[in-house]
Parts: structure tokens; sequence; C-alpha cells
């Protein structure tokens, strides 16, 4: 578990490290086409109210992502009583991690069995039943976490909508750079959570 939830670490990683870099030069490149424009007292401020939720949504996005693995890996492996459990990285629900250690478990018993008994063995039968029991539990749960998550995120949408009204007095080739700055930082944002949670 511990290395599969370095993996998906390290590969979300590697694909925010090249979206900073990408829009990092993009940076670079609108200041030196635009006469190096800055950003003003309001820019600033709105970039400072926008920057917290811009977090929080990175992370919730996050979470999402991982639920998809996670029910992905469930319903994949429908048939199959093997294979590496996905990470739950960054779910703060402590009953999902409940479930999939208790689905990890018995698959790997049900594994140990299969190798000792036939596949008629009471034994055996009894925790294929439990192991199809415990998947849509870890569903339900998904559903349920999800749906919170979505709605959160249609919050933070919804206030960063109205702060997106601090922007109507802001000259049109700042508000572009705004934009690319904002990205920018919630890209960094994202990298550093990322890179505590690979601790």
């Amino acid at each position: 578990l511990a290395s599969n939830t370095l993996s998906f670490v390290n590969e979300r990683l590697a694909i925010v490290s090249r979206d900073l870099d990408s829009i990092e030069k993009q940076v670079e490149q609108y200041k030196s086409g635009n006469r190096a424009v800055d950003i003003s007292t309001q820019g600033q401020l709105f970039l400072q109210n926008v920057s917290a939720n811009d977090q929080k949504l990175g992370e919730v996005n996050t979470q999402l992502a991982v639920l998809d693995k996670v029910e992905d890996f469930v319903k994949t492996n429908a048939n199959s009583k093997s294979g590496i459990d996905p990470s739950t990285l960054g779910i703060s629900d402590p009953m999902l991690s409940q479930l999939i250690d208790k689905l990890y478990t018995t698959e790997l018993q049900y594994d140990q069995l299969k190798k000792t008994v036939g596949e008629n063995n009471p034994t055996l039968i009894a925790m294929v039943d439990q192991i199809d029991k415990i998947k849509p539990g870890i569903l339900s749960n998904i559903r349920s976490q999800r749906q919170s998550l979505l709605a959160t995120r249609q919050n933070i949408a919804a206030t960063n909508s109205g702060y997106n009204s601090l922007l109507q007095n802001v000259p049109q080739k700042e508000r572009q750079l705004l934009d690319i700055t904002r990205e920018q930082q919630l890209k960094s944002d994202l990298y550093d959570f990322l890179l505590q949670k690979r601790k």
C-alpha cells in the first residue's frame, strides 16, 4: 500500500511538475511580450482571496482522482481476489481505509488458502462471499464521499466567481497575467501538497 501510494504521488508530481514548468514559461513570455506588465494592488488582492480557495480546490480534485482509482480497482477486480489495493492518499474518512484494509487482508488470506485447498472448499467459498460483501460497501462509501466532494467543489467555485468581480476594473493585459499567475499558484500549491504527502 505504501509503495502504491508513493507511485500515485510520484505520478501526480510528474504531471504537476510539467504543468508548472509550462506555466512559468508562459508567465515569462507574457511579461516579455507585454513590456513586463506588473500586477496592481487590486490584482494582488484578487490573488490573495482566491489562492486559499484554489488550494482547497486542488486538494478536492486530488481526492476525487483517488476515489476514481479506488472505484476502478474494486470494479475491475470484481472477479479477481488478488491485486494491489489502491492508495487512499488525502482521503480522511477512516471507514474507507478500514474497508480497503479488510478487503486486502481477506484477499491475501484467500490467495494463501487457495494454494493448499480445492476451489469447493467451504472456507474458500466463505471468503469469496465475504469479499463480495465488502466491495459494495466500498462503492457505497465512495459514492457518498464523491457527492460531498462535488458539493464542496461547487461551493468553492461559487465563492471564486464572487471574487471575479474584483477583476472588472483591472486592465485587460493585467487580467490575462492574473489568469496565468493564478494557474501557476494553483499548480505550485498542489505540488507542495503532494511533496508533503510523499514524506
